[in-house]
């Protein structure tokens, strides 16, 4: 029996040494299982984390596709990126406590969206690039805001929008974290399109329109040699154009107008 007690204590007390020297070492490093990002920092130092999300970021290549068809390959250490990382990190790691390191092995610490606000991409290099791939706006077609027409025999008509497909670089940047933090290989750029930035229901086009139909039911009387003649709207719509201020303006100086 006293054999016995005395083997208990013995492994109480290697246990116990097992675990403070445990919160010993944990207490300069990341526990088990936690993950900045795509990058496994366990059991590093807050340096030795920095350098490994670097080196990773660096290091990581990604095709660039457009519509599914693959267009070229990026490394992302070209784009010069710029990592803002050691304050979130020190959050990180002061978050743990190094008394529950053993929990850390049951359990995963993921910072999956860490990358989102704490990396920048040179924004000329990743248009350089693209453009090397072909990718070039200039090359491109420009998205087309919704305008106000008019023929003879339409009248005044909204033309829609249409999408064209010059690159927003923001976007692609957008992406290519996204795509880090995801864990993928190719980045499909056709969702980057620049958009058009006036819609067809876009207010100012509906407020436009509805002044250009309110003036089209105004009843406009010419009086011309004893005569009152009423125009048809058609011919008010002829004769309505706008100033730089997008109000209003009538052709009517040959005429004396009198408006009911």
């Amino acid at each position: 029996m006293k054999k016995l007690i005395i083997s208990v204590v013995a492994v109480l007390a290697i246990i116990m040494v097992a675990y403070s020297a445990g919160i010993g070492y944990y207490a300069e490093k990341f526990q088990a299982n936690t993950t900045f990002g795509s990058v496994d920092i366990s059991n590093l130092t807050l340096t030795e984390a920095e350098a490994k999300i670097e080196e990773d970021i660096n290091s990581k290549t990604f095709q660039i596709t457009e519509n599914g068809q693959e267009i070229g390959s990026i490394q992302l250490g070209d784009l010069n990126p710029e990592l803002q990382t050691g304050e979130v990190l020190t959050q990180t790691y002061n978050s743990q406590n190094p008394n529950e390191w053993l929990t850390g092995y049951f359990q995963s610490e993921e910072y999956d969206n860490a990358l989102m606000d704490n990396m920048d991409l040179d924004p000329q290099l990743l248009n350089q690039h693209l453009a090397d791939m072909g990718l070039s706006n200039e090359d491109r077609t420009p998205a087309q805001d919704a305008s106000i027409d008019y023929t003879e025999a339409e009248g005044y008509f909204v033309t829609e929008a249409e999408e064209g497909n010059q690159l927003d670089v923001e976007k692609v940047q957008d992406l290519i974290v996204t795509g880090i933090q995801n864990g993928e290989e190719t980045i499909e750029v056709n969702s980057a399109y620049l958009q058009p930035e006036v819609a067809g229901n876009d207010e100012k086009i509906d407020s436009i329109m509805e002044q250009i139909e309110s003036a089209k039911n105004t009843t406009i009387n010419l009086e011309i040699a004893g005569n009152v003649v009423t125009i048809p709207q058609e011919k008010i719509e002829e004769w309505i154009y706008f100033d730089s201020n997008n109000d209003i303006v009538f052709l009517l100086s040959m005429f004396t107008c009198i408006r009911n």
